[in-house]
């Protein structure tokens, strides 16, 4: 069988650059995938798939890549909120884009949370996307299966190692102000499809979703809740609903989130601190990111370590 040689992310950006399809890791599965605004490549990208009239998906690194491509804003606005997560929403399409969603009229897109894909999207724009098989066969987990399936036909191939373990995306179409579920994936969308219930990851203790959130939730917002510090009376923290170790995963929105939920701390005033630790050796003990929220008061010892007190502790370890 006829092999290609797996090359590295930086070789397939430029492959991907020059017009090419290949096979690569996605924040999913393994995907086949090329450009989305390269009109040859996304051809080529479907003859591949052997696939009429069953648009792929469309994944980019922000929704501005998105309005970029073509995609109408109005769209955009109604799920942006849903974003970033390994959640497809099929959403409309202009005459314009027929290329790319094969004369449907629809197309599923997702902005993704995975930091090493986004840093290849930031380079490449949007790109089309579909599981790494053929029609009717499974989805490869692994980079030989996939090989199997494209042989020499791709132009390249990037290993991601096993991921038999991760699940597809769910997918969503918007129907008038509802959401119809089409496929339930990584992301749980529930039973009045209205509500979704972003992954967690089992030993987290700041995921609240698992059952293991230590700490009582005093507010919520859209995207964030905030907890009362079980080890410091006083303190609060407030933390991404979504599980985050890397400030750039952070949904766009996080900013809206914390600034609604600092107007929930209970009997704040103007002097507090607010802080986020990254890294072990920066005091991070959960990583999950989380930002605490410490009041100060004249006259009053301190509630908490504090910035500075941090830096010493962390200083004599």
């Amino acid at each position: 069988m006829p092999m290609l040689p797996v090359t590295t992310t930086e070789e397939a950006v430029r492959l991907l650059l020059d017009g090419g399809a290949g096979v690569m890791p996605t924040d999913t599965v393994y995907g086949l995938v090329a450009r989305a605004q390269d009109k040859r490549a996304v051809k080529r990208f479907y003859a591949l798939k052997h696939r009429e009239h069953k648009p792929g998906t469309v994944i980019a690194a922000s929704v501005e890549q998105l309005a970029e491509l073509g995609v109408d804003k109005q769209h955009l606005k109604r799920v942006q909120h849903l974003w970033p997560n390994p959640l497809s929403v099929e959403t409309p399409l202009g005459e314009e884009l027929a290329y790319l969603h094969q004369e449907t009229g629809r197309q599923a897109l997702r902005v993704v949370a995975d930091v090493k894909l986004r840093e290849i999207l930031e380079q490449t724009g949007p790109l089309v996307t579909s599981s790494a098989n053929q029609p009717g066969e499974p989805g490869a987990v692994n980079l030989s299966e996939a090989q199997d399936y494209f042989e020499d036909k791709v132009d390249f191939y990037v290993d991601g190692g096993n991921l038999s373990g991760r699940a597809p995306s769910t997918i969503i179409r918007l129907v008038a102000d509802e959401i119809e579920v089409i496929r339930q994936g990584a992301v749980e969308i529930d039973e009045h499809g209205t509500h979704y219930i972003l992954p967690s990851r089992q030993d987290c203790p700041f995921c609240r979703s698992n059952g293991r959130l230590k700490g009582e939730i005093v507010a919520t917002s859209e995207g964030a809740y905030m907890i009362d510090s079980s080890s410091n009376s006083g303190n609060y923290l407030i933390i991404p609903e979504t599980h985050v170790e890397a400030l750039t995963e952070l949904p766009d929105t996080w900013w809206v989130d914390l600034k609604a939920l600092l107007a929930q701390v209970p009997g704040l005033a103007q002097d507090y601190n607010l802080s986020i630790n990254i890294g072990k050796l920066a005091g991070q003990t959960v990583k999950h990111l989380h930002f605490w929220v410490i009041p100060r008061a004249a006259g009053e010892a301190a509630s908490g370590k504090g910035f500075v007190g941090l830096i010493d502790e962390v200083n004599q370890v």
